[in-house]
Parts: C-alpha cells; sequence; structure tokens
C-alpha cells in the first residue's frame, strides 16, 4: 500500500464549526454560517456565541469568508484567515449510496466492488476530506472505482455517482429519510445515530477509518477566548450535546477542546 494511503488512514481529517461576524463597518455587522447539515443546532449556538461575544449573532448562511469577522464552515473553507477557538466535537465519515443501489447492505457491496462491479464514487474536489476517503476506500478493497469530482449527495440524486463518503451530520439524516443508503462507517466502533451500520473493518476493510474534527474558528485572533467561552456553554448543556449525537458528532473531552489544542492541532497540520 502507498505510503500517502497509509497515512490517510489513520490521520484525522480536520473541518471546523466556525462562528463569523461581519467585518467592521459592515451593513450586517454579525452574520453566522453554518454547515447544512448543523441546522438544527442554529439557535443554541447563536444564542451561546452571541453572549460570549458580547453581540447579536443572526444566521447567514452565505456570508463571504473574506468580509467576514467571525465565520461557521469547514477549515478548508476558511482559506486559513481564521484563528483557532476551541475544537469542539468529531465524527465519522460515511459510505452513502443512490437507494437505486441494489445491494442489501455494507457487506454485499464490497463483494460487488471486488469482483469488478463498475462503479462511480462522488467527492468534492481534490484535497478535500471527501476525496481523501474515497481514495482509501478504492486503496482497502483493492478495486477500480471511478473517482467523480462533484459535489456528492446532488451526484447521488442526480444518477452521476453510485456511492459516496461525507461526514456523518450530513450522512445519518439522509440514511434515516431513506434519501441515500448507508453502507459503512468509516470507524473503529459502529455510530449510535446509525447502529445497523458495519464499519470498515467490521467489512474486512481495517484501514477504512477517517475522522472530521469539528472546531471553531474565529476571525479576529482576540475574540478567541471570548468564542471559546461561548462553545463551552454550547457544550455544557445535556439537550445540545443530544442533539450533537442524533447527528454523529461526539463532543472532544474537555481537556482536548481547549483553545491551547486547537491551536496545536492547527500548527501541527501546516
Amino acid at each position: 500500500m502507498p505510503e500517502a494511503v497509509k497515512r490517510l488512514a489513520t490521520c484525522v481529517v480536520a473541518a471546523a464549526l466556525i462562528v463569523v461576524a461581519g467585518a467592521a463597518g459592515a451593513a450586517d455587522p454579525a452574520m453566522m454560517r453554518l454547515p447544512a447539515a448543523l441546522q438544527s443546532l442554529e439557535q443554541p449556538l447563536v444564542d451561546a456565541l452571541g453572549k460570549a461575544l458580547g453581540r447579536k449573532l443572526a444566521d447567514r448562511r452565505e456570508a463571504a469568508a473574506d468580509q467576514a469577522g467571525v465565520l461557521l464552515a469547514t477549515r478548508e473553507h476558511s482559506h486559513g484567515r481564521h484563528a483557532p477557538a476551541g475544537l469542539a466535537a468529531s465524527a465519522p465519515m460515511v459510505l452513502i449510496a443512490r437507494p437505486a443501489l441494489t445491494y442489501f447492505d455494507g457487506a454485499e457491496f464490497v463483494a460487488a466492488a471486488r469482483k469488478g462491479s463498475r462503479l462511480r464514487i462522488a467527492h468534492d474536489g481534490p484535497g478535500s476530506t471527501s476525496e481523501q476517503c474515497a481514495k482509501l476506500l478504492v486503496e482497502q478493497l483493492d478495486a477500480s472505482l471511478t473517482l467523480v469530482a462533484t459535489p456528492p449527495q446532488k451526484a447521488l440524486v442526480d444518477d452521476r455517482a453510485d456511492i459516496a463518503c461525507v461526514d456523518a451530520p450530513a450522512a445519518v439524516p439522509l440514511a434515516k429519510a431513506g434519501t441515500v443508503t448507508a453502507y459503512a462507517v468509516a470507524a473503529e466502533d459502529r455510530l449510535a445515530a446509525l447502529w445497523d451500520v458495519a464499519t470498515g473493518p467490521e467489512l474486512g476493510l481495517p484501514l477504512f477509518t477517517l475522522t472530521a474534527w469539528y472546531g471553531l474558528y474565529v476571525a479576529a485572533a482576540e475574540d478567541a477566548a471570548k468564542a471559546h467561552a461561548g462553545l463551552e456553554a454550547f457544550l455544557g448543556i445535556e439537550d445540545n450535546v443530544q442533539r450533537l449525537a442524533d447527528l454523529g458528532l461526539a463532543p472532544f473531552p474537555s481537556t482536548h477542546r481547549s483553545l491551547e489544542a486547537h491551536q496545536a492541532f492547527v500548527a501541527q497540520s501546516r
């Protein structure tokens, strides 16, 4: 197995919950942007962070990062312009498929892929977590899959791809609604939110484990400590933690989600 793929198998891919407020003097000085899969957490997160930052935050999903004082999005979309303010939670990647794919479960899918079934796997483009997951799956299957650079969820709906790797917060609601079929969780342990879905190692894919980290980022470094206090307040409420769990997210232990731990993680990942 190529060394690069071995590293992919054990790496933890950083994503981010980035809270965003507009730049000074902007027409809308308090904006917040969340990934679509996390919209159910919008109000409690807005409330906790707004209180800690001392200003009211409103949701604005399409705020441009270069105009924002504070932004909620993936780390891939922060472009290094934001300061880390604390790790929040982690979630495994999940292999999902369009419903029309006729394999009964992950085991049947793995067997078919290894027998040479022609399958297309969608990903978000070069360097994305979903692309890394797709490449890892190809190596673990020792099979030939066609990688398609196109938004995974839409590609499955439009029949432009057969399978895709997405993070648990995106996969869980889609699988529960029957919009997609979940075939495997890229983790050592099963996911409570998708308990009937096998893990990669259970399916004979021992290194098919890939986790996304979610953390808080702010554009103004001086806001980091206050934003971190807001994150701690949010995670201190049991109902919020349960909402995270319902989406396949597990909060980091308090010792691992500190501002210093997040800063060290970002420094190591550069």
